[in-house]
């Protein structure tokens, strides 16, 4: 999922094709001693040419494919990824019902506010652990009654605590 997650991510296809052409550029390349062989015979020669673009077409395919259902399964409410030390999650209450769940979340969790603000578009809760780690919680209005949630623990982030911080604001809500 690793190069799905970098193209959804950036929003960038060039970044698939540069991971791709050189695949196709290998398979085309070593193609030649199997389309020169026993292939030519009795007039069954394969095109080198056809060969790359079926193998570049089934590749786009499955790579572009798999980013369109992750895309449109990034905006269901419920939906929860780690992304690049981020837990990204997309729940289906309003901005200011969302905020008040991570207040009371954090409070439960006996975690040290260090800032917190909120306008009517987006909210940020910023704690810290007893290790001294920073916790990033950003919220953001995406629709009616929809609020994206990111969670960010220190420089690299820490998937179990940003779950742990994430099951928490849920029963909160």
């Amino acid at each position: 999922m690793g190069i799905l997650t970098d193209t959804k991510r950036s929003g960038d296809i060039s970044s698939l094709n540069a991971r791709l052409v050189p695949i196709a550029r290998f398979i085309y390349e070593s193609m030649g001693d199997v389309v020169s062989g026993p292939a030519k015979q009795k007039g069954k020669q394969m095109d080198k040419g056809k060969i790359f673009v079926m193998v570049l077409s089934l590749g786009v395919v499955c790579f572009i494919g798999g980013c369109m259902i992750a895309a449109v399964g990034a905006g269901a409410a419920g939906t929860v990824a780690y992304v690049r030390g981020d837990l990204e999650a997309v729940e289906a209450a309003s901005l200011d019902k969302v905020y008040a769940a991570t207040e009371a979340a954090v409070r439960k969790l006996e975690l040290t506010v260090t800032k917190k603000s909120k306008d009517a578009l987006s909210g940020v809760v910023v704690v810290r652990d007893a290790e001294d780690k920073k916790i990033t919680i950003k919220l953001t209005s995406t629709a009616e009654g929809m609020t994206k949630i990111s969670i960010r623990i220190g420089i690299f982030g820490n998937e179990t605590k940003s779950r742990l911080i994430y099951e928490q604001m849920k029963r909160e809500l």
